[in-house]
């Protein structure tokens, strides 16, 4: 929340806002973080957690479709996102021997690990594969450490690792400070606190409609009479464009509030036409609704309309 506000780009801090999102059980928003990521700096770390919150959110083929592009280079980093990607899904047979393939040996000590991964909770999975956090014995289901609170550790990158049977203590809370530093960022030291930070608030945006309505940080630019370059969210696309209509519709129906004062445009590319909504004042707005649209379990993503590509308003039948 607070990093666009100092000028970060939302693809430079995606990928950690969707790990973060990923460790407090939020896969849908989280994918859409990933999502994002992939215009960034680090796209193949992007695709890797990406492929593992789709993993743990039980959609296996969409975890390897994901990892597609990376598995023709064979890097150790993906070998074993592809193998945890397996362990979630139930098989840690082909875990073991994913893992083998890339540093033989290593599934020896990570077997248990593999076969205990399934009955996580989608949180506690998040935790074990990207930070080795792993619940003990009668541990907390927790990978988010606050003072005082017992988790066990595992370090997944070590191969001679041993899999941790009791916890190790954690007494410190490694996310204090961060309000105060963000608040006050030449401040010289931060002294811990033992208080838990507050939750993230959820990402919004404001219509500009006549009528207020109570979200922040997007506004919906006027669609200009020429075409120009412009940023939209495309919901669909098909042949049909009644059945568009209809689409709309009951994306709108379902969501009143988030569709409020929103319009259905549509654009003719390569024979098919894109159901479209803005458009946005920039890629960043565009991004910010596609992120309530994932909260709200909708599909959406940004699409850029190129100079000269006509959009208009898509009229009912």
């Amino acid at each position: 929340t607070q990093a666009p506000k100092l000028g970060a780009p939302l693809s430079s801090f995606a990928a950690d806002r969707g790990l973060a999102r990923d460790l407090l059980g939020q896969q849908a928003l989280a994918q859409s973080d990933y999502r994002l990521a992939l215009s960034g700096a680090d796209v193949a770390e992007a695709r890797r957690r990406l492929a593992l919150s789709l993993a743990i959110s039980g959609n296996r083929a969409s975890a390897m479709t994901a990892l597609a592009p990376l598995l023709q280079h064979s890097d150790v980093a993906t070998n074993r996102v592809r193998a945890f990607v397996l362990a979630i899904g139930g098989d840690a047979e082909a875990a073991d021997r994913a893992l083998d393939a890339s540093v033989p040996g290593m599934s020896r000590s990570l077997d248990p690990f593999f076969r205990r991964l399934p009955g996580l909770t989608p949180a506690q999975k998040a935790a074990a594969v990207h930070l080795g956090i792993f619940p003990g014995r009668g541990a907390a289901a927790t990978a988010l450490a606050s003072s005082a609170t017992t988790v066990p550790s595992l370090s997944v990158g070590t191969p001679t690792g041993a899999f941790p049977s009791s916890g190790e203590a954690i007494t410190s809370n490694r996310l204090a400070g961060i309000d105060q530093l963000l608040r006050n960022p030449d401040s010289p030291s931060i002294t811990a606190s033992s208080a838990a930070p507050p939750p993230a608030p959820r990402p919004h945006y404001e219509i500009a409609t006549s009528t207020p309505v109570h979200r922040s940080v997007v506004t919906v630019a006027p669609a200009a009479a020429g075409a120009p370059k412009r940023f939209w969210v495309q919901l669909a696309s098909g042949t049909d464009e009644p059945a568009l209509v209809t689409q709309f519709a009951r994306m709108a129906s379902r969501e009143p509030d988030l569709f409020k004062g929103i319009k259905p445009y549509v654009s003719q590319v390569s024979g098919r036409s894109k159901l479209l909504i803005g458009p946005f004042k920039s890629n960043e707005d565009s991004d910010t609704f596609v992120e309530n649209l994932a909260e709200a379990r909708i599909n959406g993503f940004s699409w850029t309309s190129p100079e000269g590509q006509v959009v208009r308003k898509l009229q009912s039948p």
